[in-house]
């Protein structure tokens, strides 16, 4: 039978609730548990607490750091693709049918609940616009996840290369990123970190594709990756330049924070360089606000279409309550292509 993947909250009484879907409130925390076969039963559920699940944790945890990681058995590694301050990520083969794929291993001292946060997010959006979540452990030392490898360039990579898109390019890609994005926001998942840099270019058919990754960040449920309802002002994370206002100061941050990102992302496209250059997060913040009708392509390339710049200046308006959704974005983008 197969595995049924469910999400569990732990009650002030230390008693573990399985469920289908999770509401935080009243609950003290979130964790993902993988059970084989059908739902326990009630008797499990009430039965099981967080003491048991401590020790069984803890004898894992000790296990693992004992023996050889479990992902050196099913992934051979070929290269480094990449390092930074959350952590590396390799290249590798999966020993099963020598499928490529990319190994993440967060760095020693960052936060684990950032790399749990990450799966949670990547097991709530299986989307083609969207890097898939293959296989992970949070149980072993170092921690590790892997997700399908998507050949091809980040779009920051793309845009020196060949500076500004042509029309049909930027339009492609944009509507691969909102597609993606309508079905994570749906699935209550927050990117809060999109960036040229967050997006991979596949050019080898006739329509450009882009597909999203690296959810290291991502608010799930209305919870940073500390716990931190966002209502009460989430931890200032993310890329300066793309960051929304909200996101500077600290604010409240809902889905239209990666609607501002994505609007950014469509102007660079079109104008061949970003939007904001300034590294400054005052300046940067003071320059978002001056702007009240959002980003605007005052010498917009030839052939872009009044609609597509209104769109870009309505995703980027400082105020949340004022951009489009990305269904709505997506919309607007469809009636184009009509």
């Amino acid at each position: 039978m197969a595995n049924k993947i469910y999400e569990a909250l732990i009650d002030e009484t230390g008693r573990i609730r399985l469920m289908e879907s999770v509401t935080c409130t009243g609950l003290t925390r979130a964790l993902v548990i993988v059970l084989e076969g059908e739902q326990p039963s009630d008797d499990f559920t009430s039965s099981r607490t967080v003491s048991d699940s401590a020790s069984r944790a803890t004898e894992s945890s000790d296990s693992a750091l004992s023996t050889t990681p479990s992902w050196t058995s099913r992934y051979r590694p070929l290269r480094a693709l990449g390092q930074g301050g959350m952590g590396k990520v390799l290249l590798a083969e999966r020993i099963s049918d020598r499928a490529l794929v990319c190994l993440k291993f967060p760095r020693e001292g960052v936060n684990p609940r950032v790399f749990d946060q990450e799966c949670r997010a990547l097991l709530r959006v299986r989307h083609p616009s969207i890097v898939s979540l293959l296989d992970f452990s949070a149980a072993e030392t170092p921690p590790w996840l892997a997700t399908e490898y998507a050949a091809g360039p980040t779009l920051s990579a793309y845009l020196r290369e060949h500076g500004s898109l042509p029309l049909k390019t930027a339009i492609d890609i944009l509507r691969r990123v909102l597609e993606g994005l309508a079905y994570a926001h749906s699935q209550q998942v927050i990117h809060r970190d999109l960036k040229p840099g967050n997006l991979i270019v596949d050019d080898q058919q006739r329509d450009v594709g882009a597909r999203i990754l690296d959810f290291g960040i991502a608010i799930v449920d209305s919870f940073d990756q500390d716990g931190n309802p966002t209502a009460q002002g989430a931890i200032q994370a993310g890329t300066f330049l793309y960051m929304a206002p909200e996101q500077l100061r600290s604010d409240l941050l809902g889905p239209p924070c990666d609607m501002y990102a994505t609007g950014l992302i469509a102007w660079e496209m079109l104008m061949g360089r970003p939007a904001f250059q300034s590294a400054d997060l005052v300046r940067l913040l003071i320059e978002k606000l001056a702007l009240t009708g959002g980003c605007k392509l005052n010498e917009p390339p030839m052939q872009v279409p009044s609609s597509l710049c209104e769109l870009i200046e309505a995703c980027t308006r400082p105020e949340p309550n004022n951009r489009p959704t990305a269904a709505q974005a997506l919309a607007v983008l469809n009636r184009l292509a009509d």
